[in-house]
């Protein structure tokens, strides 16, 4: 790495950005080219104060001298370093340069493929890009650093050499599905996952088909669900111009805010939540994730513009203990979160219980089944004997007889399907008079000889049957 020296440089100021805030929001800047006698330097100022000096120098196209600088290597060219200039840095006007001033000296940003991009990443290097736009990924309202809530929009881009998920702040919604030529965006790193993120230099424009076929993206989402271990929520209050808070009494009428050096109505304050949540899957990996405002609020059915105890939302986000946190998230960063169920195995064992109805059936069927053996036996033993005329009255009484077991067992089977008496109508026969229960016992006796008979006559029926049989076998 190359080491930081001070020095001096001249010639000419271009692109001289707006003033812009830094990541970390503790520090301003602005950027700038200088075009110097054999190349062109990117520059960073970081004495917003004198931002119009450099904007003046860049309309009058005036030579400019910067002393006491220092060199630090690029983090968008590789090879190559940036001029930083700080509250030390002197600023003058050069007497004299060797070179004129060049409208072509803008700085240039190359168009490149996806391929070539992924093949060899720099964060935060500008490239022009044409790509069809394949999925939308994510849709969600955050914040950039100038403290402006915008829309984002993440989408699954690709071209013939390749895929990549781009962010577009703004708006403005994309067709998917069509081709797009995106200016002077950036190369971002989340976790280790390279994208592209536009800028306000960045202009979008839709261009006709450019292939019929592009490559397949290689997801750089991850989805994962597990047990919530640990969990902490912040709360971050924002006044109407969105600097930060350190301290918001709700009960009061206005606040202070230190950054706008003024007050401002408390009901106008709002409210940003960050959680910090830790997962444990099913082979006790234990995952740190961050989960951001609006996906919170959407997972703990909290309404946008209201303001819930932190405490509060950690023991929702503990509540449910028989459930299980499934989060789809790109680093440490989560997109989406919701709570699934425990998948809970349960065992049927079968019924072994045999209701009086069941067995009843199956009483009858055997009842049938013996009736209609006998019917078989009866039709072969007609069958022999239907060339005898002195059997002929044995036939018909034997017919009768049939007909009779036949009855008997339907009637049975008609008994069986009636529905059993309640408990009410059992105390109402147990409390019935002595006479009643006499006539009822001598109805009884009488069903059971007619039943008993018709059973005896089977019998002897097959046995005569069987008889016959033999004799005709062994004459």
């Amino acid at each position: 790495m190359l080491k930081r020296t001070k020095t001096e440089v001249e010639g000419y100021l271009h692109d001289v950005s707006p003033v812009k805030e830094a990541a970390e929001r503790k520090s301003k800047y602005f950027t700038a080219s200088l075009q110097e006698a054999t190349k062109n330097s990117r520059v960073v100022i970081f004495d917003v104060q004198r931002h119009h000096l450099f904007t003046s120098a860049q309309n009058d196209r005036t030579p400019v001298k910067l002393t006491d600088v220092v060199f630090s290597p690029s983090r968008q060219k590789k090879g190559e370093t940036d001029i930083l200039v700080n509250q030390g840095t002197s600023f003058t006007c050069a007497r004299k340069l060797d070179f004129a001033f060049d409208l072509c000296s803008e700085t240039i940003i190359l168009h490149q493929t996806l391929q070539s991009i992924l093949h060899e990443p720099r964060e935060y290097q500008r490239v022009n890009i044409t790509v069809k736009l394949l999925c939308l990924t994510e849709q969600t309202e955050s914040m950039t650093r100038r403290f402006k809530k915008m829309e984002r929009r993440c989408y699954d881009v690709a071209d013939e050499t390749g895929g990549i998920s781009l962010t577009v702040w703004g708006p403005e919604a994309l067709t998917v599905g069509k081709w797009y030529k995106v200016t002077n965006t950036s190369v971002r790193l989340f976790g280790s996952c390279f994208c592209l993120s536009t800028s306000p230099e960045s202009h979008i424009t839709m261009v006709p088909d450019v292939a019929d076929e592009v490559a397949q993206i290689v997801s750089n989402y991850k989805t994962t669900q597990g047990e919530v271990v640990t969990a902490d929520v912040n709360i971050e209050y924002l006044c109407p111009k969105q600097h930060s808070l350190t301290s918001v009494n709700a009960s009061t009428l206005m606040t202070r805010c230190q950054q706008c050096s003024a007050f401002c109505r408390t009901s106008k304050i709002s409210s940003v939540y960050r959680a910090k949540v830790s997962l444990q899957d099913k082979c006790g990996t234990i995952t740190t994730f961050m989960i951001e405002d609006i996906v919170l609020r959407t997972l703990l059915n909290v309404p946008k513009g209201t303001t819930v105890e932190t405490d509060t939302l950690v023991g929702k986000l503990f509540a449910d203990e028989n459930s299980l946190l499934q989060v789809k998230y790109r680093g440490q960063r989560v997109m989406s979160a919701e709570f699934v169920a425990l998948e809970c195995e349960t065992t049927h064992e079968p019924s072994t219980s045999t209701t009086p109805t069941t067995t009843a059936a199956r009483e009858v069927t055997d009842d049938m089944s013996d009736t209609l053996m006998l019917e078989e036996l009866f039709e072969e033993d007609t069958k022999e004997r239907a060339s005898d005329p002195q059997n002929e009255q044995a036939l018909k009484q034997g017919e009768q007889k049939i007909n009779k077991a036949t009855l008997f067992t339907k009637g049975t089977i008609a008994a069986s399907k009636q529905p059993q008496k309640s408990l009410s109508a059992d105390n109402a026969i147990n409390h019935r008079s002595d006479a009643d229960k006499t006539k009822t016992s001598a109805g009884s006796d009488k069903t059971s000889s007619v039943s008993a008979e018709p059973s005896a006559k089977h019998l002897k029926k097959t046995q005569g049957n069987n008889n016959v049989k033999a004799n005709k076998k062994n004459p």
